[in-house]
């Protein structure tokens, strides 16, 4: 959905965009930290509400993100060592925005930094 920038007040906010676009407000949720272990870890849980999610990995090992608890090395979508990371967005991937993640990791010691946008 595209939103026509001339409709927007001079000096609009990103804030008054999203809420012309999506029609609700929005807000930033405080940063999380997850640490990943070797078995299935929560990244997030299921948030209907959740129209943006940026998960980055900070750890010094590959972790694999999937949708459920099934999740393993070896069908999880890989995100690399120092800075791999996946953006999901509600207009473009659907109900993976907003659907629980599990992450695991072949070792321990990384750590998911996790942003998310939701809406109030």
């Amino acid at each position: 959905m595209s939103v026509d920038s001339s409709a927007l007040p001079a000096g609009a906010t990103v804030a008054q965009y999203l809420t012309k676009k999506w029609g609700i407000k929005t807000r930033l949720v405080p940063l999380s930290v997850v640490a990943v272990l070797t078995t299935p870890t929560r990244v997030v849980k299921n948030n209907p509400r959740r129209f943006a999610l940026i998960v980055v990995n900070n750890g010094t090992g590959s972790v694999f993100v999937g949708w459920d608890n099934g999740v393993t090395i070896s069908n999880g979508l890989p995100l690399s060592a120092s800075g791999g990371s996946i953006t999901l967005l509600a207009d473009e991937d659907g109900e993976l925005t907003c659907g629980e993640m599990i992450a695991i990791a072949a070792a321990g010691g990384n750590n998911l930094s996790v942003w998310e946008v939701e809406s109030l």
